[in-house]
């Protein structure tokens, strides 16, 4: 029969998407039969500490990274109304015309790509190996 402490803790397991936090949920399921084993747990629990470790140093430089991104975006975006007030004829030509929409275009996909590229290089470390 499995103890309640068991099924818990092989629920959180299911729960939570993480290699080394199934491994080290491994670990305390076999240390729940035989308490010798708990030795095998702290070299998972450095693992989990390493990369703690190394997001926290990496959170700073991703910030930065982020923050210089949306600021260059909402220049970019920040020029189409400037352009109509600097000159209404321009405007139309970018709003209006086939050149000026394309040009649009262009600009949106840019800022579409860049931020898929944003997310996918600024994700948290994870541990392979």
């Amino acid at each position: 029969m499995i103890s309640t402490e068991k099924k818990a803790i092989a629920n959180l397991k299911a729960k939570v998407d993480d290699e080394i936090f199934k491994e080290w949920c491994d670990g305390l399921l076999r240390c729940q039969d035989d308490s010798t084993l708990k030795e095998t747990l702290q070299p998972i629990i450095n693992k989990l500490s390493i990369i703690r470790q190394v997001n926290t140093e990496m959170k700073g430089n991703v910030a930065g990274m982020r923050t210089e991104y949306y600021t260059m975006v909402a220049i970019l975006v920040g020029n189409v109304p400037l352009v109509w007030v600097l000159n209404k004829d321009w405007f139309h030509t970018l709003c209006s015309e086939l050149p000026g929409q394309i040009v649009l275009g262009i600009c949106g996909t840019a800022i579409l790509i860049t931020y898929l590229l944003l997310v996918k290089y600024t994700k948290p470390v994870k541990f392979k190996g």
